[in-house]
């Protein structure tokens, strides 16, 4: 039921992309300077997105751009049959897919559902943004995207295990900014957000990775994915089923 077609982005000239890009790197005041393949990357995704209705759009980081890389595979298995996009960019911090999230035209992608992954990043700098102040922003991503795509449902995913120590400070504010995002769609979205735990999908007894699912501690193998899928295929069908009713 759930396959994409492929994430590659439309060739050719695109005088609104470019005009896109040309505004998005002039840049505010106050807001931190990105490098240009980032801002391409921008670009590159509303091509996407103006190519028209999309089933699954997938929002975050590295762990979300890496399904059109490590994860593929599993991608193509998977989401068979439905045209999905994917708006990952790695080393993403909450606040950068805020940015990006606030500025997408998702006009004619209207897309069914979005799956959200971010804050890890926030977590593991040094030093470390407070949880709270985490989840708040991730929170407000999808209230951004809530609020551009009203009738779209949202599957906002925990933040993964990392690390390989699981009682490291680390692995504690991980565990703290998903119990304050599960509260916060709870209070916050109650209608149109699905709050999915995933984090304990991954560790074994004790906290430790399972070493399979896996790179580095933080990203994915090939079989990581298709455990994080197992996880999220499954809700996606039943909201499916629940939307169309």
């Amino acid at each position: 039921m759930f396959r994409s077609d492929g994430v590659s982005a439309n060739s050719g000239p695109i005088l609104l992309a470019l005009g896109i890009l040309m505004l998005i790197a002039s840049g505010h005041a106050g807001e931190p300077e990105r490098p240009a393949s980032w801002h391409r990357k921008i670009v590159q995704h509303q091509s996407e997105l103006d190519r028209g209705k999309v089933d699954i759009c997938f929002v975050g980081d590295s762990i979300t751009e890496f399904w059109g890389h490590t994860g593929k595979p599993v991608w193509e298995l998977e989401f068979h049959g439905s045209r999905c996009v994917n708006l990952g960019v790695s080393a993403d911090r909450a606040e950068d897919i805020l940015f990006r999230v606030q500025r997408a035209d998702f006009s004619k992608a209207r897309p069914d559902f979005f799956v959200v992954m971010a804050g890890t990043n926030n977590l593991g700098k040094e030093p470390p943004d407070d949880s709270a102040l985490v989840a708040n922003r991730v929170l407000e991503v999808v209230r951004c995207l809530q609020e551009s795509c009203p009738e779209s449902r949202i599957l906002l995913l925990s933040i993964l295990p990392s690390g390989n120590k699981p009682g490291s400070a680390l692995r504690n504010r991980i565990l703290k900014t998903n119990s304050f995002l599960d509260e916060g769609v709870a209070k916050r979205f109650p209608s149109k957000c699905q709050f999915l735990d995933v984090h304990d999908s991954f560790v074994k007894a004790g906290g430790g990775w399972v070493p399979r699912y896996t790179i580095d501690g933080t990203h994915l193998t090939l079989d990581g994915y298709d455990r994080l899928a197992g996880a999220i295929v499954p809700i996606l069908r039943a909201l499916s089923v629940r939307t169309s009713k």
